[in-house]
């Protein structure tokens, strides 16, 4: 009942991959697609082997919404530069397709304190969606079997007139 959209990172040469994925659940009407690489500092012993991606999906059910995942590095320094990236690129997609919203899903490896993740917030006007409907809750997502520590999120750009209504975590079987 979904399609699967797919952006590879890194190939290796025997054709294995890495990147990210996004399922897009029928009816649900895909108007564009694209996948932007995130710069890699080749110097940085964390980023250089992992080459980095976010995938884009313009979606339309009554209103064209911009879907963004990405999973970003583990490098701190690669993070605050591809941050930027990512923002930039997000706008320049919104601005093409007048999407009504927009929304970025991924493991963003940063804790919510790190310095980077403001690059979201003030002019770029995303929220984190978990922080607004859970202002109490830790969110932790990491590992995912007893959870911890809060490197994944939803954030959103809302449209006029929307809101966060419900951000949920729901806990892997064991």
């Amino acid at each position: 009942g979904y399609e699967v959209l797919f952006a590879p990172g890194r190939v290796a040469a025997r054709g294995s991959c890495e990147g990210v994925a996004l399922l897009v659940r029928e009816g649900i009407e895909i108007v564009g697609r694209s996948v932007r690489k995130l710069s890699v500092d080749a110097t940085d012993l964390l980023d250089a082997p992992h080459q980095r991606v976010v995938l884009r999906a313009a979606i339309r059910r009554e209103a064209v919404v911009e879907v963004l995942v990405t999973h970003l590095s583990l490098s701190r320094n690669a993070r605050e530069r591809t941050l930027g990236e990512l923002v930039r690129f997000a706008a320049d997609e919104r601005r093409a397709s007048r999407g009504a919203a927009a929304v970025l899903l991924g493991d963003l490896n940063a804790t919510p304190t790190e310095p980077s993740l403001s690059q979201l917030e003030g002019a770029a006007g995303w929220i984190d969606a978990w922080d607004h409907a859970n202002p109490e809750g830790s969110g932790a997502t990491w590992p995912a079997a007893v959870p911890f520590r809060r490197l994944d999120y939803v954030w959103a750009q809302l449209g006029a007139g929307w809101s966060v209504a419900e951000c949920r975590r729901t806990p892997v079987a064991g």
